[in-house]
């Protein structure tokens, strides 16, 4: 008599091999296409910034939300909105993935203040001799060039710094309201930015998905830099979560609502990327569990850096295939 058990996981694993095929597929293909797009489009840009510790985060950080995450979500948001992108799209939001680490030095290094980056970006002044000011310029010129709507990019972009006004306060605060708040906002005018191709008209059904999903990538993101927050004393709501349960817990109502909010049409390569988003999230919270053993979430700082990011070996298990076999 056959064994219904094996049976099952032998369909489970055939599904799921062959969901994680098509994403491999799905993933390199925009990963080659944007990696082209940041080293003819954008890294020229960079060559004049300083071999400073502020320097070299720039740049990491620029390639890897460049070519990764723009790899990805942009065109993830996209084919959600039944949107085929042409080249000029795909450099938009290689661009755009860019550029959101270019301004964020603004922020996170100090280097230029608020009211300096709005007087460039949106109110037409030069920028002075400082390469961080001139790389905002001229990335900001480059997204105007491609933006349908210049407008809405005024407009999201005179969010985003209002957010990001807010946001500093935020770091220092410890009302989980004020915290909640702030991350939701800046994680739904982050994933805004990746609709740009799109005309307004055919967003609106896309957008109460773009908000979960935005909100869930910027709590995801606080996830993993609970350490470095934690050593920068930047007050999120993973970093001030009084225990690794309530972490668990917010995270898996944010990440639910996220993944039930995608559209009815969405393709299911799209679907399997935020399932192994998801999982490797998931994955996460127990390795800190591990490396934690019943300690707060604060005792994290603790943990060499080489321990906190041993966890992506983890990944592929008999569980990721489960995984993307979650939804139809």
């Amino acid at each position: 008599m056959k064994d219904p058990t094996q049976s099952y996981r032998f369909k489970t694993f055939a599904k799921g091999f062959f969901r994680l095929i098509g994403l491999i597929l799905f993933i390199t293909k925009y990963q080659i296409l944007y990696r082209k797009i940041y080293q003819t489009e954008v890294l020229p840009l960079l060559k004049n910034l300083p071999d400073d510790l502020a320097g070299r985060r720039l740049r990491k950080r620029t390639k890897n939300y460049g070519i990764t995450i723009s790899g990805f979500f942009g065109p993830a948001t996209l084919q959600m909105a039944g949107y085929h992108p042409s080249l000029a799209d795909h450099k938009l939001l290689c661009l755009t993935g860019s550029a959101m680490p270019g301004f964020d030095a603004c922020y996170d290094e100090s280097i230029v203040n608020t009211r300096r980056i709005q007087s460039i970006l949106l109110e037409g002044q030069q920028p002075n001799d400082s390469p961080y000011e001139q790389l905002a310029h001229i990335l900001w010129i480059k997204l105007k060039e491609l933006t349908p709507d210049t407008t809405r990019l005024n407009d999201l972009t005179q969010k985003i710094i209002e957010i990001q006004t807010r946001s500093l306060i935020q770091t220092t605060s410890t009302n989980r309201s004020v915290i909640e708040t702030a991350t939701r906002e800046k994680g739904i005018a982050g994933a805004l930015f990746f609709t740009l191709p799109i005309s307004k008209e055919n967003q609106v059904n896309l957008l109460p998905c773009i908000e979960k999903l935005g909100a869930w990538v910027q709590l995801s993101d606080d996830l993993h830099d609970l350490r470095s927050d934690l050593l920068e004393h930047n007050n999120t709501l993973i970093s001030t979560a009084s225990s690794l349960k309530d972490i668990e817990e917010i995270y898996n109502v944010w990440a639910t609502e996220a993944l039930k909010s995608l559209p009815s049409k969405t393709p299911q390569t799209v679907r399997s990327g935020f399932l192994l988003y998801h999982f490797q999230n998931i994955v996460f919270i127990k390795h800190l569990k591990d490396c934690l053993n019943g300690k707060t979430p604060q005792e994290a700082i603790d943990i060499s850096r080489d321990e906190y990011y041993n966890y992506k070996s983890k990944l592929v298990s008999w569980g990721l295939f489960k995984a993307l076999t979650l939804q139809p």
